[in-house]
């Protein structure tokens, strides 16, 4: 309609009528194009927020995990200081007692930190878009945290591996401690080797990779605990931004 009427006005030259109806034009495409932006920003913030809330949900369950590893972490630091304790002590040290002590205190448990909601942020690039630049800036240092702990977790458990476990296996008759824990006692046979305390207590190599051992511990536990504290800051802004 509109351009047969700019065609009649341009046959009888009407050149006012036909800027006018330029400017209609431009305006109305102009127009047209903002709605689009809009609508497209406007989806763009719906779907980011939607991330957002679902990265949050995925930050808050995570809690039951974070405080089943600190307890893991505590107990581990905690029996192995025990262990290196009433080595140190002299005295009486029973195989029912030593065993179950050197079998949790080499036992591996591995972070393996991984949040899917956070890896669709970062792969759509929703985290770039963020509004709140607090907000982004402590999803920044989340990130950092979470490579450090995942990097921390792989060198400590390979160090577990490769450096303590070679040690303890060496230094103890370790075939019978693990019939002190019931998941592996039909695994081995009983007092094959005699067991000898004062040999045990004897074995320095030994109670360096129990020291070890007990340093991983409390270094995976801070570590933690750190990433447990920018985690709860991260989901209060969460909580408060405008994204």
């Amino acid at each position: 309609m509109l351009f047969r009427r700019v065609a009649q006005h341009v046959k009888a030259q009407n050149w006012t009528a036909v800027g006018i109806d330029f400017v209609i034009v431009v305006i109305g495409v102009f127009i047209g194009i903002q709605v689009a932006n809009w609508n497209d920003a406007r989806a763009e913030n719906e779907r980011i927020a939607a991330q957002l809330e679902s990265f949050r949900t995925e930050l808050i369950l995570a809690r039951d995990d974070f405080a089943t590893s600190q307890a893991y972490y505590a107990d581990r630091i905690e029996g192995v200081s025990i262990l290196r304790r009433r080595l140190e002590e002299g005295g009486d040290f029973p195989a029912d007692e030593f065993n179950p002590l050197v079998v949790s205190a080499i036992r591996g448990g591995s972070l393996n930190m991984a949040f899917p909601g956070y890896e669709e942020l970062t792969t759509t690039g929703a985290i770039s878009k963020v509004s709140d630049k607090r907000l982004r800036g402590l999803l920044h240092d989340w990130d950092t945290q979470l490579t450090l702990i995942n990097n921390t977790d792989v060198v400590l458990e390979d160090a577990r591996a490769n450096l303590i476990i070679p040690v303890v296996l060496e230094g103890t008759n370790f075939g019978n401690a693990l019939q002190a824990d019931e998941r592996y006692m039909d695994l081995t046979v009983a007092n094959r080797f005699e067991f000898d305390i004062e040999e045990i207590r004897s074995n320095r190599n030994l109670d360096g990779a129990l020291a070890m051992r007990q340093l991983q511990a409390k270094q995976q536990l801070n570590t933690l605990n750190d990433f447990i504290g920018i985690t709860e800051a991260l989901i209060v802004a969460l909580d408060e931004a405008d994204t």
